[in-house]
């Protein structure tokens, strides 16, 4: 690692907690949308349905089955059909709503705060994300993003998702630094490290689904590790 100079991270379940964000959005919008009533069910079996249709989705747009348009119009729509019922509202509009409203969020992942403040004096960190524009500019809002990150890449702006190739290589030219002297931290297998590794990229992986790592790739269960290996 001595010869790196640059810190590619993932953003959602790597810096910025995607689940506790978008849970406490989902709870704010079952609520205003009335869905206890149209749904006949609880607060809780709403965001767990919404949560494993979004994970389905997004697992299919890291393999390019799906645009990340085609998320906004199906999860909704996805997750009525689960309880039975058909759409009853502007999907975009909610999802609109939903991305805002989770982007807003400010919980970080555990001693996420603290690893970007012991890292920042001895690299230049940068963000690759997969996602809306809109949703990733207010999540940057946060005060200890603003405060480390040099650059921030998003696939939408890119016209490719992690593990796409065209993302890390648009990513390291915005940085203006060669891939020999980088490194992408990720918690997703396919997106972040499998990505990485075929474009190139030495990579970490933060592995919180206790799932089984590529050959000859660091894991970390904390992000506090990193200190362990940078």
């Amino acid at each position: 690692m001595n010869n790196k100079t640059d810190i590619f991270f993932d953003l959602d379940n790597t810096l910025w907690d995607f689940e506790a964000n978008a849970k406490a959005a989902l709870a704010i919008l079952f609520d205003k949308y009335n869905l206890a009533a149209f749904l006949h069910t609880s607060r809780e079996e709403f965001i767990k349905a919404y949560r494993a249709v979004s994970h389905q989705l997004w697992a299919k747009v890291n393999t390019n089955e799906i645009s990340l348009m085609e998320i906004k119009y199906s999860k909704l729509k996805l997750t009525f059909e689960v309880f039975g019922k058909t759409l009853a509202t502007d999907p975009m509009a909610f999802e609109d709503e939903y991305v805002e409203l989770c982007s807003l969020g400010k919980i970080l992942m555990p001693n996420a705060a603290e690893i970007l403040a012991y890292l920042s004096p001895k690299y230049n960190l940068h963000i690759i994300t997969n996602g809306f524009e809109n949703g990733t500019a207010l999540k940057m809002q946060h005060e200890l993003f603003q405060k480390y990150i040099k650059t921030v890449t998003n696939s939408e702006e890119v016209g490719a998702a992690k593990p796409n190739p065209a993302i890390f290589e648009y990513a390291l030219a915005k940085a203006k630094v060669e891939k020999e002297n980088a490194i992408m931290i990720g918690d997703n297998l396919i997106a972040d490290i499998q990505g990485a590794r075929a474009f190139g990229l030495d990579c970490i992986f933060f592995d919180i689904y206790e799932e089984k790592a590529l050959p000859n790739v660091p894991i970390i269960k904390d992000l506090s590790d990193l200190k362990n290996l940078l």
